[in-house]
């Protein structure tokens, strides 16, 4: 029997073409499964930390799979390592602090080089894992501080003086957080201790008087009819004798004597954060109330406002000079709030000590127990 071998062009192409195309598949699952396989995993059973891994379990490599990690062998229990579950940003910065010494250099795809850093890791960022328990808040925010200078520096050499400078301005600020509250403590203590202390002189004390007239948080303190006062007031380095007698008549004097006195003490109070923050804290508090007292003012009190005296320019929003010292109590208002959170974690921070000290001065006083 004669057989017929004429096989088209056609089905000559098709057969060519399913083998090119089985080859390079075939070479591709070859080339991904490879670098797994062939390498032997180093058997590693602690006791101290896994160099490839923040744990002591050993790695285990299958047949076109991963190295994962063993938990148990009895059913087999895998556990697939942290660095596959990692964020792009995440990667980008734990590579960034492979660069530190102390820390294996990988090859330039991302996996590490030669026999004692197998088996390969396929991202560099795996690297730095074993670390990242030991990183502060403020070394974090160091390490993020240096990656944005170098990522400004990649840039350009045209920008890398400039953005440097401006990089270097951002981190001192951003470590000034601990000055800006000792200054803003000292500055509320000036404030207030001044202030208050000005309450014993009559031309304070005459120049609150259509604050207080007209609030009806104190104006029970005055003895006089509430708009009475403005016949008799004084300009601040006048003189008037019949006013001045008006004003005593008014109970004027004693209530800023009280007054200061408050004030003085709340002032001493915020002093005390170094020795007794709760009773800083507490200041803190009286102080946001007082000053929430002291806005009321642009509500009740009339001269706190422009008044109109022939010009278009008067009311609301226009603030007189009375409305523009009232209206910075928002500032203190702030200003303590912020001494008082800052207060209220000392002591507790004071507080959660106080039993730890109590145990060691106790154990020092027993001495050493023996067994």
């Amino acid at each position: 029997m004669k057989l017929n071998w004429r096989i088209s062009r056609r089905s000559l192409l098709t057969w060519l073409g399913t083998g090119a195309a089985g080859l390079v598949f075939a070479g591709q699952a070859r080339a991904e499964v490879a670098p797994h396989g062939a390498t032997p995993l180093p058997s590693f059973t602690g006791p101290g930390v896994n160099p490839y891994w923040n744990g002591v379990n050993p790695f285990v490599s299958y047949p076109q799979k991963l190295p994962l990690l063993r938990m148990t062998d009895r059913g087999i229990q895998l556990e697939t390592p942290r660095q596959y579950f990692l964020t792009p940003f995440q990667r980008t910065w734990l590579s960034e602090q492979g660069s530190r010494p102390g820390l294996p250099v990988g090859s330039e795809d991302g996996a590490p080089s030669g026999p004692e850093t197998s088996p390969p890791i396929r991202w560099p960022a795996c690297r730095a894992l074993a670390e990242i328990p030991s990183v502060g808040p403020r070394t974090h925010l160091d390490a993020l501080l240096k990656t944005g200078r170098r990522r400004i520096d990649a840039d350009g050499p045209g920008q890398e003086a400039g953005m440097n400078t401006i990089i270097k301005l951002f981190e001192t600020a951003a470590r000034a957080d601990r000055a800006a509250l000792i200054v803003t403590r000292i500055g509320l203590v000036v404030v207030l201790v001044w202030i208050g202390s000005l309450k014993v002189f009559h031309y304070e004390a005459e120049g609150i008087v259509p604050l207080v007239a007209n609030s009806p948080f104190m104006s029970f303190a005055y003895q006089r009819p509430t708009g009475e006062y403005r016949q008799h007031m004084n300009r601040e380095g006048e003189l008037v004798p019949a006013n001045r007698e008006w004003h005593e008549r008014n109970g004027t004097y004693p209530f800023a004597y009280a007054l200061g006195t408050v004030i003085v003490a709340f002032g001493l109070m915020i002093a005390l954060h170094p020795w007794l923050p709760q009773v800083a804290a507490v200041g803190s508090v009286l102080v946001s109330v007082m000053s929430f007292v002291t806005l009321s003012f642009l509500i009740t009190t009339p001269e706190c406002w422009v008044p109109a005296l022939g010009s278009p320019e008067h009311g609301f929003p226009l603030l007189s000079g009375a409305g523009r010292l009232v209206v910075k109590d928002a500032i203190m208002m702030g200003a303590a709030l912020v001494t008082m959170a800052d207060s209220a974690k000392a002591y507790l921070r004071k507080r959660a000590a106080a039993p730890r000290a109590q145990m060691s001065e106790r154990q020092l006083q027993l001495g050493p127990t023996v067994r």
